[in-house]
């Protein structure tokens, strides 16, 4: 099986830009060098935005959060695009714990 040319759509439970680089972007860029990849980043929850927003992170998300014609972040590489989902609900039965 061929990786060029192809359309490849990557769902991660890491953020692209953490401390420590995601593997799973790792591959989206080495994906991207011959392939149009989507790297969907892991969503932040409503818990995440208010502690989150002073960060550098979030205000590189921020802008992208609820705007569908503009939840893309563009990268350095051409084929590499990140989509930024909206502030998801905390999930119940973690926030018991």
């Amino acid at each position: 099986m061929s990786f060029k040319n192809q359309n490849i759509i990557i769902f991660s439970q890491m953020q692209f830009d953490g401390r420590l680089e995601s593997t799973n972007y790792t591959m989206a860029k080495h994906l991207a060098k011959d392939n149009f990849v989507y790297y969907v980043d892991r969503p932040y929850t409503w818990r995440d935005y208010v502690k989150f927003k002073n960060t550098p992170g979030f205000k590189t998300r921020r802008p992208h959060f609820f705007s569908s014609s503009n939840s893309i972040i563009e990268t350095e590489i051409p084929n590499l695009k990140i989509i930024i989902a909206p502030p998801c609900p905390i999930n119940q039965y973690a926030a018991r714990r």
